[in-house]
């Protein structure tokens, strides 16, 4: 990503560590980014039995100690790979907390997680924490699975370019993207949903053919995506236009480019159609089964 000095990884004490690093390397490389690396621990049953006294401390120390032990073992092999590397281990019951001051204290231009993925069905489960951290994240959040990006992989920018209060984060988005696609080798794609017309064409639009309303606003779409695009040097390959259900179109539009990550908004304030951490969102990020990286505006 574009001025990416930073990145901040937030790893569990799963295998998927070491493939969620192997991400993180390509993009520390393309970037010479500098990499930190943390575990974020809460044992409750420590503090809930144990009173507060030296023996507390001496028990989280131990565990703590125990945790960095891992790290430095899961990082050996990826020492020689990086610029800088770091790691810490935080003792915090809120996880997201520990990571948004992690990524105060180390600058973070990126934070990178794990999404928890069933592996019964292979679909990405979001947790609490994850929901958090994207909507209090002051930074770009990327939450990834334990999967190797292909060769060339397809990243999708979604953007809303009907709703002009979105200008900045559409450029952001696409910028972003692009820059994303650069790193990795992949092609940039672009996708913007527009309502569905229909449930109420026949009484706002009477005597307007509702195919020919269609076609003029995505033609309107498709000409304002191309101009910002081109305004500021950002290349696409393929640019997807459709009426429909925000979350549902994009679902769609990944599915069929085979994408790897998506590009979206999180807009701090409800009531903004495609974009907000809140509703619409929330459904994208319930139906994807990509990395997706989150943009604030």
């Amino acid at each position: 990503m574009r001025n990416l000095k930073n990145i901040l990884v937030a790893v569990n004490r799963e295998d998927d560590s070491r493939l969620v690093l192997e991400k993180v390397e390509k993009l520390a490389k393309a970037s010479a980014a500098n990499v930190y690396v943390i575990r974020v621990i809460y044992e409750n049953i420590v503090e809930s039995v144990i009173p507060a006294t030296d023996d507390l401390h001496k028990i989280k120390t131990f565990i703590m100690q125990s945790e960095e032990e891992y790290l430095e073992g899961l990082l050996d092999e990826f020492r020689g790979r990086f610029n800088t590397i770091a790691l810490a281990t935080l003792w915090n019951k809120t996880v997201w907390e520990a990571i948004t001051a992690a990524a105060r204290e180390f600058e973070a231009d990126l934070i990178v997680k794990v999404a928890n993925v069933e592996s019964r069905i292979q679909e990405v489960m979001h947790t609490p924490d994850d929901w958090n951290l994207l909507r209090n994240s002051t930074v770009p959040v990327m939450l990834v699975k334990a999967d190797a990006w292909v060769d060339q992989p397809v990243i999708v920018a979604a953007v809303n370019i009907i709703d002009e209060e979105h200008e900045e984060l559409n450029l952001s988005i696409l910028q972003e993207a692009a820059h994303l696609a650069i790193m990795l080798g992949g092609d940039l794609h672009i996708v913007n949903a527009f309502p569905l017309f229909e449930p109420w064409a026949g009484e706002l639009v009477a005597g307007y053919d509702y195919e020919k309303v269609c076609v003029e606003v995505e033609t309107d779409i498709r000409n304002r995506v191309t101009n910002l695009a081109r305004l500021h040097d950002v290349e696409f390959e393929m640019l997807y236009v459709r009426e429909g259900k925000t979350s549902m179109v994009i679902k769609d539009v990944l599915e069929e480019c085979s994408a790897e990550l998506l590009v979206m908004g999180s807009a701090g304030r409800s009531g903004v159609a495609g974009l907000v951490v809140g509703n619409t969102s929330e459904a994208i990020l319930h139906l994807v089964n990509t990395d997706v990286v989150t943009l604030r505006s």
